[in-house]
């Protein structure tokens, strides 16, 4: 049985946007995954003006196996809103259909520098490199 999700944030010790979802995205979650994009689209803009040109980020979706259709729609807006903020971005935990669609997602939303990966320690390790990563990778 599925339950529905809770969305947290924080910023980490070295500076890194930490997003993570607790469970599956379900149709009585979208008014808080809406007003949670909402209020971090802001936050992202005033973190760049604090901490300088570029952010790095980390989103867990391994807690998340299901999501309600709306759910594209709302983060494909928001990727497009925050994309260019971000230095680099990884994510990790993401499995079958919720891989598919975040390669969907990142794809509509046109955001290249965002690297998925299997666990939280590769996602940290990747976000951490120098920016050369993103040519070399």
């Amino acid at each position: 049985m599925h339950r529905p999700g809770h969305i947290d944030h924080y910023i980490d010790p070295n500076g890194i946007l930490f997003t993570r979802v607790s469970g599956d995205v379900e149709e009585s979650m979208l008014d808080e995954l809406r007003q949670f994009v909402h209020d971090q689209a802001h936050e992202v803009r005033v973190l760049d003006t604090a901490m300088g040109p570029k952010l790095r980020g980390i989103m867990d979706l391994s807690k998340i196996r299901a999501y309600h259709p709306d759910t594209l729609k709302i983060m494909i807006d928001y990727c497009i809103e925050v994309k260019d903020y971000f230095e680099k971005a990884a994510t990790f935990g993401a499995t079958g259909l919720v891989a598919q669609a975040q390669k969907y997602v990142l794809g509509k939303a046109r955001w290249n520098n965002v690297r998925s990966f299997e666990t939280e320690a590769e996602a940290v390790a990747w976000v951490r490199e120098p920016d050369t990563a993103l040519t070399n990778s």
